[in-house]
C-alpha cells in the first residue's frame, strides 16, 4: 500500500486504519481488502497464476502428443497414397463388374439347364403317351 502514499498524502494514514480494522474484523475473513499496484502489471492473484499454469501444462501435453502423432506419418508419401487409392477403387469396381458378370453367367446357365432338362422331360413324356 506503500504506492498510495503519494495520492493521499496526509490521508494515507487514516485510509490504512480503514482497511486494517476492516480486515482484521473476523466477520470479514473471507471478504479481505487486499490493496495492490496494478499499474505496474506485477500482481497476478494465485488463483490465476496457477490457472495459467495448468492451462500452460495442457497445452504442453496435447501439443506434445500431437507432436508424436504426425510423427508416425514422416516420410509418407500421399500422393503415392492418393494414387493407390485410386487403383483400389478401380480394382474395385472392375472386380464387382466382373462379378456382376459370373453371377449373370451363371444364372443364365441354370435357366438353360432347367429349360433343357424341362424339355427332356416334356419330349420323354410325349413318347411315354405314343
Amino acid at each position: 500500500m506503500e504506492f498510495l502514499k503519494n495520492v493521499l498524502g496526509d490521508r494515507y494514514s487514516e485510509f490504512e486504519t480503514l482497511i486494517k480494522t476492516y480486515n482484521e474484523n473476523p466477520e470479514n475473513k473471507d471478504k479481505q481488502v487486499k490493496i495492490a499496484d496494478l499499474g505496474s502489471g506485477q500482481y497476478v492473484s494465485k488463483k490465476k497464476y496457477d490457472d495459467a499454469i495448468e492451462a500452460r501444462d495442457n497445452y504442453k501435453t496435447q501439443f506434445d502428443t500431437t507432436s508424436e502423432k504426425l510423427k508416425k506419418f514422416e516420410g509418407v508419401d500421399v500422393d503415392k497414397i492418393q494414387k493407390e487409392l485410386t487403383q483400389l477403387n478401380l480394382d474395385l469396381e472392375t472386380e464387382r463388374k466382373n462379378n456382376q458378370k459370373r453371377e449373370e453367367e451363371y444364372k443364365f446357365s441354370n435357366d438353360l439347364e432347367t429349360a433343357i432338362r424341362e424339355a427332356g422331360e416334356g419330349t420323354q413324356k410325349q413318347s411315354k403317351e405314343s
